[in-house]
């Protein structure tokens, strides 16, 4: 199912109109390439307030009416089943309350079945995603945004659009509108192509303090360390030597 199709599909299902909403795709990387990616539909409180003003019923009425007792969590489901997503692939609306969201989660055990995952959901989708022997990670795709989602597909006043990857070890590049830790987001324009690029390298000893140190650097530190060591042994030791030969020789004297 291609992602016009999924956000017009979604809001049939969910009788959910005239509102604001968000889409975010979520994928996460592992050091071994493997992962999860996500397709998240998501209306806030404020969008839930609106439509059960124009319905004049509560959310919870309007569903229970429209799919009983299951819900909408039965819609979300039959949505992941019937659209062109994997067969594994599994789907969760979250419960009522400050927001509520369909989910549509997807793993993969490696960047190529990524790819083949991109390939099959986004038309004209085009790149690559690497990662070497020694862990580094290079991500270069580009969007056709004309297959999209847009606040026109449905009438949407307001409209957002998220792509979003976790990356593992440090990223180095990157021209994503905001990084947080190893998480890059992507504000999606709704027409064009999105470029979309970084590079990782995997966490080093000394992450924690803000860096990413090779094994070479690694061990020149441990060797200093162990220079610095030695040198306050021998100092130590040869200055309360001559210490205690002072000390006898006054004694003596």
């Amino acid at each position: 199912m291609k992602m016009k199709r999924l956000l017009i599909s979604m809001v049939m299902l969910s009788s959910l109109m005239l509102a604001a909403c968000s889409f975010r795709f979520t994928t996460e990387i592992e050091v071994d390439g493997s992962g999860v990616f996500r397709v998240k539909l998501t209306f806030t409180e404020e969008d839930i307030t609106l439509i059960e003003v124009e319905e004049g019923d509560t959310i919870e009425n309007l569903v229970q009416e429209e799919y009983g007792d299951e819900g909408m969590q039965k819609a979300c489901e039959e949505l992941a089943q019937d659209g062109d997503f994997p067969d594994d692939a599994t789907a969760e609306f979250s419960d009522y309350g400050a927001e509520i969201s369909c989910e549509i989660e997807m793993t993969f055990d490696d960047l190529d079945e990524l790819i083949e995952i991109y390939e099959e959901l986004f038309d004209g989708m085009t790149g690559k995603v690497r990662m070497n022997a020694d862990g580094d990670l290079s991500y270069a795709i580009e969007l056709d945004m004309d297959d999209f989602p847009s606040g026109e597909d449905a009438g949407f006043e307001e409209f957002e659009s998220l792509w979003i990857v976790k990356a593992p070890g440090i990223i180095e590049d990157h021209n994503a509108n905001d990084k947080s830790g190893q998480t890059l987001t992507w504000n999606l324009d709704e027409s064009g192509i999105e470029d979309i690029e970084f590079e990782s390298v995997p966490a080093g000893l000394f992450t924690i303090f803000g860096g990413n140190i090779s094994v070479f650097w690694m061990l020149v530190f441990v060797s200093m360390c162990l220079c610095v060591v030695v040198l306050v042994v021998v100092g130590g030791g040869a200055g309360f030597y001559f210490y205690n030969k002072k000390k006898k020789e006054a004694a003596e004297a």
